[in-house]
């Protein structure tokens, strides 16, 4: 009977080890996923920042070859307050598109993959009910959108 008791003990320090190993390795796993993550936000920023200076630039020189009868010296101040804002407008999008769709699309479709490998009936049942939340979403969104906007309107009055 001792004899079970140990051989049970054996195998709980064991599985603990186990866990602590793998708990370890998930840990590791996170600051990795959490350093990347920092990583290909950088690298994203800095060269939709660099494209977006070069344009911002290319619009400012074409601007101002320009014959100056087009414009006048309060006209070439508006003219370039909206370039600066048009370009800043599309930085805010390529830094969305870039940093945050495209990656969590990769992710998306591979969790998609994964599931399909584990559970094919899951994976069925995600792909009939995925397109029903998506319109449920935009749905909702432009409710409470107006819904916002009319609580916004009675602090105007």
């Amino acid at each position: 009977m001792r004899d079970a008791f140990i051989g049970i003990g054996i195998k709980c320090t064991r599985l603990r080890k186990v866990t602590f190993l793998i708990s370890i390795f998930i840990f590791i796993l996170y600051m990795t996923n959490g350093g990347l993550t920092l990583w290909t936000r950088h690298i994203s920023l800095k060269t939709t920042k660099r494209v977006i200076k070069n344009i911002r630039d290319e619009v400012i020189k074409k601007f101002y070859r320009l014959p100056k009868e087009y414009y006048s010296d309060g006209d070439r101040m508006t003219l370039h307050a909206g370039i600066v804002q048009d370009t800043f407008r599309i930085d805010v999008m390529s830094n969305g598109l870039v940093a945050q769709l495209f990656p969590s699309s990769l992710i998306s479709a591979g969790l998609l993959f994964v599931l399909l490998y584990l559970d094919l009936p899951l994976f069925l049942l995600v792909l009939v009910i995925s397109p029903a939340l998506v319109l449920f979403g935009q749905y909702a969104g432009r409710v409470l959108s107006g819904k916002v906007k009319l609580y916004h309107r009675h602090f105007e009055k």
